[in-house]
Protein backbone atom coordinates (compact mmCIF):
# COMPACT_ATOMS: atom_id res chain seq x y z
CA UNK A 1 0.00 0.00 0.00
CA UNK A 2 2.98 2.32 0.45
CA UNK A 3 4.00 2.50 -3.21
CA UNK A 4 0.77 4.14 -4.50
CA UNK A 5 1.01 6.68 -1.67
CA UNK A 6 4.55 7.63 -2.65
CA UNK A 7 3.57 7.76 -6.32
CA UNK A 8 0.63 10.01 -5.49
CA UNK A 9 2.86 12.35 -3.48
CA UNK A 10 5.37 12.44 -6.33
CA UNK A 11 2.65 13.37 -8.80
CA UNK A 12 1.34 16.07 -6.49
CA UNK A 13 4.84 17.49 -6.06
CA UNK A 14 5.18 17.62 -9.84
CA UNK A 15 1.87 19.48 -10.08
CA UNK A 16 2.94 22.10 -7.54
CA UNK A 17 6.22 22.62 -9.36
CA UNK A 18 4.40 23.05 -12.67
CA UNK A 19 2.08 25.62 -11.07
CA UNK A 20 4.97 28.04 -10.55
CA UNK A 21 5.29 28.57 -14.30
CA UNK A 22 1.55 28.95 -14.79
CA UNK A 23 0.82 31.60 -12.16
CA UNK A 24 0.39 35.09 -13.61
CA UNK A 25 3.23 37.55 -12.97
CA UNK A 26 2.87 40.41 -10.52
CA UNK A 27 1.96 43.88 -11.73
CA UNK A 28 3.47 47.05 -10.29
CA UNK A 29 0.31 47.69 -8.29
CA UNK A 30 0.49 44.13 -6.92
CA UNK A 31 4.03 44.79 -5.78
CA UNK A 32 3.03 48.02 -4.06
CA UNK A 33 0.25 46.25 -2.15
CA UNK A 34 2.64 43.51 -1.06
CA UNK A 35 5.33 45.94 0.09
CA UNK A 36 2.86 48.12 1.97
CA UNK A 37 1.28 45.15 3.71
CA UNK A 38 4.64 43.63 4.56
CA UNK A 39 5.99 46.85 6.05
CA UNK A 40 2.99 46.95 8.37
CA UNK A 41 3.47 43.27 9.21
CA UNK A 42 7.13 43.90 10.09
CA UNK A 43 6.10 46.12 12.99
CA UNK A 44 4.33 43.12 14.53
CA UNK A 45 6.67 40.46 13.24
CA UNK A 46 7.23 38.67 16.56
CA UNK A 47 3.50 38.12 17.08
CA UNK A 48 2.90 37.28 13.44
CA UNK A 49 5.82 34.89 13.01
CA UNK A 50 5.15 33.12 16.29
CA UNK A 51 1.59 32.45 15.16
CA UNK A 52 2.92 31.38 11.76
CA UNK A 53 5.30 28.81 13.28
CA UNK A 54 2.71 27.41 15.66
CA UNK A 55 0.14 27.03 12.90
CA UNK A 56 2.73 25.52 10.56
CA UNK A 57 3.50 22.68 12.93
CA UNK A 58 -0.20 21.98 13.43
CA UNK A 59 -0.85 21.91 9.68
CA UNK A 60 2.23 19.83 8.83
CA UNK A 61 3.67 17.77 11.72
CA UNK A 62 6.43 16.50 9.42
CA UNK A 63 7.95 19.97 9.51
CA UNK A 64 8.15 19.83 13.29
CA UNK A 65 10.57 16.92 12.98
CA UNK A 66 12.51 18.75 10.26
CA UNK A 67 12.76 22.13 11.97
CA UNK A 68 12.38 21.56 15.70
CA UNK A 69 16.12 21.44 16.38
CA UNK A 70 16.30 25.10 15.28
CA UNK A 71 14.06 26.25 18.10
CA UNK A 72 12.74 29.80 17.78
CA UNK A 73 15.15 30.53 14.93
CA UNK A 74 12.58 29.00 12.57
CA UNK A 75 10.57 32.21 12.87
CA UNK A 76 13.59 34.37 12.05
CA UNK A 77 14.56 32.24 9.06
CA UNK A 78 11.13 32.36 7.46
CA UNK A 79 10.86 36.06 8.19
CA UNK A 80 14.25 36.69 6.60
CA UNK A 81 13.28 34.67 3.53
CA UNK A 82 10.04 36.59 3.01
CA UNK A 83 11.67 39.93 3.75
CA UNK A 84 14.36 39.33 1.15
CA UNK A 85 11.83 38.25 -1.49
CA UNK A 86 9.53 41.22 -0.81
CA UNK A 87 12.35 43.75 -1.01
CA UNK A 88 13.51 42.38 -4.34
CA UNK A 89 10.18 43.30 -5.92
CA UNK A 90 11.06 46.96 -6.39
CA UNK A 91 14.71 47.27 -5.35
CA UNK A 92 14.95 50.90 -6.44
CA UNK A 93 12.53 51.88 -3.67
CA UNK A 94 14.87 50.42 -1.06
CA UNK A 95 17.38 53.19 -1.75
CA UNK A 96 15.05 55.98 -0.68
CA UNK A 97 15.69 57.75 2.59
CA UNK A 98 12.00 57.68 3.43
CA UNK A 99 11.81 53.87 3.40
CA UNK A 100 10.10 53.13 6.70
CA UNK A 101 11.70 49.84 7.65
CA UNK A 102 15.30 48.71 7.26
CA UNK A 103 15.58 45.34 5.52
CA UNK A 104 16.72 42.37 7.54
CA UNK A 105 19.53 41.66 5.12
CA UNK A 106 21.45 44.81 5.95
CA UNK A 107 22.43 42.91 9.10
CA UNK A 108 25.85 41.28 8.47
CA UNK A 109 24.90 38.44 10.81
CA UNK A 110 22.30 37.17 8.34
CA UNK A 111 23.81 34.08 6.78
CA UNK A 112 21.89 33.89 3.50
CA UNK A 113 22.02 36.88 1.18
CA UNK A 114 20.11 35.50 -1.81
CA UNK A 115 17.00 33.43 -2.42
CA UNK A 116 19.01 30.59 -4.04
CA UNK A 117 21.10 30.36 -0.84
CA UNK A 118 17.96 30.06 1.25
CA UNK A 119 16.56 27.54 -1.23
CA UNK A 120 19.61 25.30 -1.17
CA UNK A 121 19.60 25.28 2.63
CA UNK A 122 15.91 24.37 2.82
CA UNK A 123 16.41 21.61 0.25
CA UNK A 124 19.39 20.25 2.17
CA UNK A 125 17.49 19.92 5.43
CA UNK A 126 14.66 18.04 3.72
CA UNK A 127 11.85 20.53 3.03
CA UNK A 128 9.84 19.03 0.15
CA UNK A 129 7.46 20.53 -2.46
CA UNK A 130 4.36 19.43 -0.52
CA UNK A 131 5.79 21.16 2.56
CA UNK A 132 6.01 24.41 0.62
CA UNK A 133 2.35 24.11 -0.31
CA UNK A 134 1.54 23.99 3.41
CA UNK A 135 3.95 26.84 4.16
CA UNK A 136 2.21 28.97 1.52
CA UNK A 137 -1.20 28.17 2.98
CA UNK A 138 -0.08 29.11 6.50
CA UNK A 139 1.66 32.26 5.23
CA UNK A 140 -1.59 33.41 3.62
CA UNK A 141 -3.48 32.50 6.79
CA UNK A 142 -1.09 34.71 8.79
CA UNK A 143 -2.20 37.72 6.78
CA UNK A 144 -5.90 36.85 6.66
CA UNK A 145 -6.04 36.62 10.45
CA UNK A 146 -3.92 39.72 11.07
CA UNK A 147 -5.45 42.84 12.57
CA UNK A 148 -3.19 45.11 10.49
CA UNK A 149 -5.06 44.68 7.21
CA UNK A 150 -7.10 47.44 5.65
CA UNK A 151 -10.14 46.80 3.50
CA UNK A 152 -8.31 46.82 0.17
CA UNK A 153 -5.82 44.22 1.46
CA UNK A 154 -8.60 41.98 2.75
CA UNK A 155 -10.32 42.20 -0.63
CA UNK A 156 -7.07 41.31 -2.38
CA UNK A 157 -6.53 38.26 -0.16
CA UNK A 158 -10.10 37.10 -0.80
CA UNK A 159 -9.22 36.59 -4.47
CA UNK A 160 -7.53 33.32 -3.50
CA UNK A 161 -5.15 31.95 -6.12
CA UNK A 162 -5.54 35.13 -8.17
CA UNK A 163 -4.44 37.36 -5.30
CA UNK A 164 -1.11 39.16 -5.33
CA UNK A 165 -0.18 37.38 -2.09
CA UNK A 166 -0.73 33.89 -3.51
CA UNK A 167 1.04 34.67 -6.78
CA UNK A 168 3.95 36.33 -4.98
CA UNK A 169 4.61 33.34 -2.76
CA UNK A 170 4.25 30.90 -5.64
CA UNK A 171 6.47 32.72 -8.13
CA UNK A 172 9.01 34.43 -5.89
CA UNK A 173 9.49 31.93 -3.08
CA UNK A 174 8.23 28.50 -4.11
CA UNK A 175 9.80 28.61 -7.58
CA UNK A 176 13.41 28.99 -6.36
CA UNK A 177 12.75 26.43 -3.63
CA UNK A 178 11.60 23.91 -6.25
CA UNK A 179 14.60 24.72 -8.45
CA UNK A 180 16.89 23.90 -5.52
CA UNK A 181 15.06 20.63 -4.85
CA UNK A 182 15.45 19.59 -8.49
CA UNK A 183 19.14 20.57 -8.49
CA UNK A 184 19.72 18.57 -5.33
CA UNK A 185 17.99 15.53 -6.79
CA UNK A 186 20.13 15.75 -9.93
CA UNK A 187 23.32 16.18 -7.90
CA UNK A 188 22.49 13.10 -5.84
CA UNK A 189 21.55 10.95 -8.83
CA UNK A 190 24.95 9.21 -8.70
CA UNK A 191 24.81 8.28 -5.02
CA UNK A 192 25.38 4.60 -5.78
CA UNK A 193 28.80 5.53 -7.15
CA UNK A 194 29.32 7.99 -4.28
CA UNK A 195 28.62 5.23 -1.77
CA UNK A 196 31.18 3.00 -3.47
CA UNK A 197 33.80 5.77 -3.36
CA UNK A 198 33.09 6.39 0.31
CA UNK A 199 33.38 2.74 1.29
CA UNK A 200 36.57 2.25 -0.72
CA UNK A 201 38.14 5.42 0.68
CA UNK A 202 37.24 4.56 4.26
CA UNK A 203 38.70 1.09 3.80
CA UNK A 204 42.14 2.57 3.10
CA UNK A 205 42.43 3.94 6.65
CA UNK A 206 42.78 2.14 9.96
CA UNK A 207 41.27 4.96 12.06
CA UNK A 208 39.46 7.22 9.57
CA UNK A 209 37.50 9.11 12.23
CA UNK A 210 40.60 10.55 13.87
CA UNK A 211 42.80 10.64 10.75
CA UNK A 212 40.54 12.96 8.76
CA UNK A 213 40.26 15.49 11.58
CA UNK A 214 44.06 15.65 11.81
CA UNK A 215 44.06 16.43 8.09
CA UNK A 216 41.42 19.08 8.75
CA UNK A 217 43.45 21.00 11.35
CA UNK A 218 46.59 20.63 9.23
CA UNK A 219 44.93 22.15 6.16
CA UNK A 220 42.82 24.67 8.07
CA UNK A 221 44.74 25.85 11.16
CA UNK A 222 41.86 28.11 12.20
CA UNK A 223 40.04 24.97 13.32
CA UNK A 224 42.48 24.63 16.21
CA UNK A 225 40.54 27.48 17.81
CA UNK A 226 37.36 25.40 17.88
CA UNK A 227 39.12 22.54 19.61
CA UNK A 228 40.95 24.65 22.20
CA UNK A 229 38.84 23.24 25.02
CA UNK A 230 37.66 19.96 23.52
CA UNK A 231 38.91 16.78 21.89
CA UNK A 232 39.22 17.05 18.09
CA UNK A 233 39.51 13.30 17.65
CA UNK A 234 36.22 12.75 19.45
CA UNK A 235 34.59 15.27 17.11
CA UNK A 236 36.12 13.60 14.07
CA UNK A 237 35.03 10.14 15.12
CA UNK A 238 31.50 11.31 15.96
CA UNK A 239 31.01 13.05 12.62
CA UNK A 240 32.58 10.22 10.66
CA UNK A 241 30.34 7.69 12.38
CA UNK A 242 27.27 9.82 11.65
CA UNK A 243 28.18 10.15 7.97
CA UNK A 244 28.97 6.45 7.62
CA UNK A 245 25.61 5.56 9.13
CA UNK A 246 23.83 7.96 6.75
CA UNK A 247 25.64 6.49 3.74
CA UNK A 248 24.36 3.05 4.66
CA UNK A 249 20.78 4.32 5.08
CA UNK A 250 20.49 5.82 1.61
CA UNK A 251 17.73 3.40 0.66
CA UNK A 252 15.55 4.63 3.52
CA UNK A 253 15.57 8.43 3.55
CA UNK A 254 13.06 8.67 6.40
CA UNK A 255 15.26 6.60 8.71
CA UNK A 256 18.36 8.44 7.53
CA UNK A 257 16.91 11.85 8.38
CA UNK A 258 15.65 10.58 11.72
CA UNK A 259 19.09 9.26 12.63
CA UNK A 260 20.81 12.45 11.51
CA UNK A 261 18.52 14.61 13.62
CA UNK A 262 19.06 12.39 16.62
CA UNK A 263 22.84 12.41 16.19
CA UNK A 264 22.93 16.16 15.55
CA UNK A 265 22.50 16.98 19.24
CA UNK A 266 25.89 15.37 19.89
CA UNK A 267 27.71 18.15 18.07
CA UNK A 268 26.72 20.87 20.52
CA UNK A 269 29.43 19.46 22.81
CA UNK A 270 32.15 21.14 20.74
CA UNK A 271 32.72 24.86 20.25
CA UNK A 272 32.42 24.54 16.47
CA UNK A 273 30.34 27.30 14.92
CA UNK A 274 27.55 26.23 12.60
CA UNK A 275 28.96 28.16 9.64
CA UNK A 276 32.24 26.25 9.97
CA UNK A 277 30.51 22.98 9.10
CA UNK A 278 30.28 24.18 5.49
CA UNK A 279 34.05 23.68 5.13
CA UNK A 280 33.92 20.01 6.10
CA UNK A 281 32.60 18.36 2.90
CA UNK A 282 35.64 19.43 0.85
CA UNK A 283 38.04 18.09 3.48
CA UNK A 284 36.15 14.82 3.75
CA UNK A 285 36.08 14.32 -0.02
CA UNK A 286 39.82 15.03 -0.15
CA UNK A 287 40.29 12.39 2.52
CA UNK A 288 38.39 9.53 0.85
CA UNK A 289 38.52 10.28 -2.90
CA UNK A 290 41.50 10.71 -5.21
CA UNK A 291 39.74 12.08 -8.30
CA UNK A 292 37.44 14.92 -7.25
CA UNK A 293 36.08 15.57 -10.74
CA UNK A 294 34.07 12.38 -11.18
CA UNK A 295 30.29 12.45 -11.01
CA UNK A 296 30.43 10.16 -7.99
CA UNK A 297 32.81 12.47 -6.13
CA UNK A 298 30.57 15.46 -6.83
CA UNK A 299 27.53 13.54 -5.61
CA UNK A 300 29.43 12.58 -2.47
CA UNK A 301 30.36 16.22 -1.83
CA UNK A 302 26.71 17.25 -2.18
CA UNK A 303 25.61 14.47 0.15
CA UNK A 304 28.24 15.43 2.74
CA UNK A 305 27.16 19.06 2.52
CA UNK A 306 23.63 17.96 3.25
CA UNK A 307 24.67 15.82 6.22
CA UNK A 308 26.84 18.60 7.66
CA UNK A 309 24.00 21.10 7.27
CA UNK A 310 21.58 18.88 9.19
CA UNK A 311 23.95 18.01 12.03
CA UNK A 312 24.80 21.68 12.48
CA UNK A 313 21.18 22.72 13.17
CA UNK A 314 21.31 22.31 16.98
CA UNK A 315 24.63 24.16 16.95
CA UNK A 316 22.90 27.03 15.12
CA UNK A 317 20.13 27.01 17.71
CA UNK A 318 22.54 27.19 20.64
CA UNK A 319 24.56 29.96 19.00
CA UNK A 320 21.44 32.07 18.52
CA UNK A 321 20.28 31.52 22.10
CA UNK A 322 23.73 32.33 23.47
CA UNK A 323 24.03 35.45 21.31
CA UNK A 324 20.74 36.80 22.63
CA UNK A 325 21.64 35.85 26.20
CA UNK A 326 25.00 37.59 25.88
CA UNK A 327 23.40 40.76 24.54
CA UNK A 328 20.91 40.79 27.40
CA UNK A 329 23.47 40.01 30.11
CA UNK A 330 25.88 42.69 28.93
CA UNK A 331 23.10 45.23 29.35
CA UNK A 332 22.20 43.79 32.73
CA UNK A 333 25.84 43.82 33.81
CA UNK A 334 26.00 47.55 33.14
CA UNK A 335 22.83 48.26 35.08
CA UNK A 336 23.76 46.01 38.02
CA UNK A 337 27.44 47.02 38.05
CA UNK A 338 28.79 43.52 37.54
CA UNK A 339 32.52 43.19 37.09
CA UNK A 340 33.98 41.47 34.04
CA UNK A 341 34.62 38.22 35.91
CA UNK A 342 31.02 37.97 37.11
CA UNK A 343 29.67 38.50 33.60
CA UNK A 344 32.05 35.96 32.10
CA UNK A 345 31.24 33.42 34.79
CA UNK A 346 27.54 33.69 34.03
CA UNK A 347 28.14 33.42 30.28
CA UNK A 348 30.24 30.30 30.83
CA UNK A 349 27.42 28.78 32.88
CA UNK A 350 24.92 29.46 30.10
CA UNK A 351 27.23 28.03 27.44
CA UNK A 352 27.71 24.87 29.47
CA UNK A 353 23.99 24.44 30.09
CA UNK A 354 23.25 24.96 26.40
CA UNK A 355 25.73 22.26 25.45
CA UNK A 356 23.96 19.75 27.66
CA UNK A 357 20.30 20.73 27.34
CA UNK A 358 19.86 23.09 24.38
CA UNK A 359 18.44 25.75 26.69
CA UNK A 360 19.29 27.55 29.92
CA UNK A 361 17.54 28.67 33.10
CA UNK A 362 17.35 32.30 34.19
CA UNK A 363 18.52 33.17 37.67
CA UNK A 364 16.26 34.98 40.12
CA UNK A 365 18.31 38.13 39.64
CA UNK A 366 17.83 38.01 35.87
CA UNK A 367 14.07 37.69 36.25
CA UNK A 368 13.65 40.39 38.88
Amino acid sequence: MRIPLIQSQFQQDEAWMAECAEVAPLSSSDEVILKDTWNKFVAWKHIGMEAFAERLYIEEPELLATLQSLGDEVEEIFFGLCDLAIRQLQPHTEQLGREAVCPVHVDPRVEWKTLPEYARWFADIGVKPHHWDVIRRVWLWSFRTSFILEEYETIELSRGKRSAFYRFFTRKIMAPMFDAIVSLKEALSSMKEAKRLWEEGVGLHTAPGSEWVHQLVAERPEWNHFFASSDPEAFGEALFSTIDSAVHQLDDEVSMFSSLREDSELFTAWDVRACAFSALPDVLVDFVVEDHQTVGAQALRTFLRRVCTIVSLPVRRNQKIFSKAKEWLELMAQECHWDVQQLQRRLDEIAEELRHTGTYTHTTEELS
